[in-house]
């Protein structure tokens, strides 16, 4: 076969960012490694020369195993 194909993980819209800040547990615990794991992703890509033209809210979700998923890349 000769085709793209782009294959990404199921991320579950309880794992969405925004909606996981409205838990205080998860405010106590992770907010702060999110952030920094934000501003590391856009430090590194600010430094490639890549930029997101589209930061939306709704684009970041925490996996539980505590990690950054940003979907909805633009470019």
């Amino acid at each position: 076969l000769d085709r793209n194909v782009i294959i990404i993980e199921f991320v579950r819209v309880q794992w969405q960012l925004i909606a996981r800040c409205e838990e205080q547990e998860f405010l106590s615990h992770h907010y702060f490694g999110v952030m920094k794991q934000i501003v590391q992703l856009y430090g590194v890509l600010h430094s490639l020369g890549v930029a997101n033209l589209d930061i939306k809210d709704e684009n970041f979700y925490w996996h539980p195993d505590n990690r950054l998923v940003v979907l909805d890349w633009n470019r």
